[in-house]
């Protein structure tokens, strides 16, 4: 499910690339490939979806993809550029909210509700929390974070995304110390791997939470993903087998991250896998100081010398 999406302008895109229509088949245009040189259009992209095949290698992808490789910058860079110069179709929250739901009254969790206060929320108002703990301001713009400081009650909220750059979810993060429970998530959210639009290379750092992901994408490691709990789910497994080799644990240190990095070991053994302890006193990956998250990539032990201590 997309969420508060309106189709991309295929057609702007393209020509931002400089590559020209030479037929148009329905949605399929026809165009010289931009990857080879040629005389003859072998490159073909569907103007509905942004799907692209080229016939020289029987190469496919999507927009984002044709777009990392001509300008030959990473994904999260491509996206942006993407919207930058195909905005998405200007319509009122109330509008799409009303278009999506048909003018059904909505609960308070239900993500479409989500997506309407996220919308609303400024974009350059933020609580002293995210800079207190060292994220920065490209940052909080690069990962979409805001500040809330209504209901429940103060709190950072950010998009979940998939690898397209579309947006799926949402998630909450309380700032109050004394809950519970730091996190919220709407009514039906599916654990994903975040943020899998940032992902590049085919070697996964796996930590737990958001925000552990969002500290080793600031500071350069942009194979970071958080599996938002302790644990890998069947659909996260499925998606690390199809797009990475390696694993690198670096999971909670606490207890509760000891258990998941022991039940993760037999679990994920057919990959080439490490272990990184983070260094005491840091309780987690977001506490180890940007100079030294590399050494303590470095020094990961494989999984049998884990094992052995």
């Amino acid at each position: 499910m997309k969420i508060a999406d309106s189709d991309l302008n295929v057609e702007a895109v393209l020509e931002a690339l400089n590559i020209k229509t030479v037929e148009s088949r329905g949605s399929w245009h026809d165009c010289l490939c931009p990857l080879h040189q040629e005389n003859n259009p072998s490159f073909s992209v569907n103007l509905e979806n942004g799907g692209w095949i080229c016939r020289h290698g029987e190469e496919t992808g999507q927009l984002v993809s044709l777009i990392m490789r001509l300008k030959e910058i990473p994904r999260h860079e491509a996206l942006k550029w993407m919207i930058d110069v195909a905005p998405r179709q200007d319509h009122s929250i109330d509008d799409l909210l009303k278009c999506l739901t048909g003018g059904v009254k909505l609960e308070e969790h239900d993500p479409l509700v989500w997506a309407k206060s996220y919308l609303e929320l400024s974009t350059d108002e933020m609580a002293e929390y995210w800079f207190e703990r060292g994220f920065t301001e490209d940052t909080m713009h690069s990962f979409g974070v805001k500040y809330d400081s209504g209901w429940p009650s103060p709190h950072l909220i950010w998009p979940v995304k998939n690898e397209n750059g579309n947006t799926v979810s949402f998630i909450l993060r309380y700032l109050d110390s004394n809950r519970t429970s730091k996190y919220m998530y709407p009514k039906g959210f599916e654990r994903t791997l975040f943020p899998l639009d940032h992902f590049e290379g085919d070697e996964a750092i796996i930590v737990e939470g958001p925000l552990d992901a969002m500290w080793l994408h600031q500071h350069g490691h942009h194979g970071a993903l958080a599996m938002l709990g302790s644990g890998v789910t069947a659909k996260q497994e499925s998606w690390l087998c199809g797009h990475v080799t390696k694993i690198t644990l670096a999971l909670d240190n606490d207890i509760e991250g000891r258990r998941g990095t022991d039940n993760l070991l037999p679990r994920l053994r057919s990959f080439d896998l490490r272990v990184a302890k983070i260094p005491s006193p840091a309780k987690d990956v977001q506490e180890v100081a940007g100079k030294d998250l590399k050494k303590m990539l470095k020094l990961a032990k494989t999984g049998a010398e884990f094992m052995l201590g």
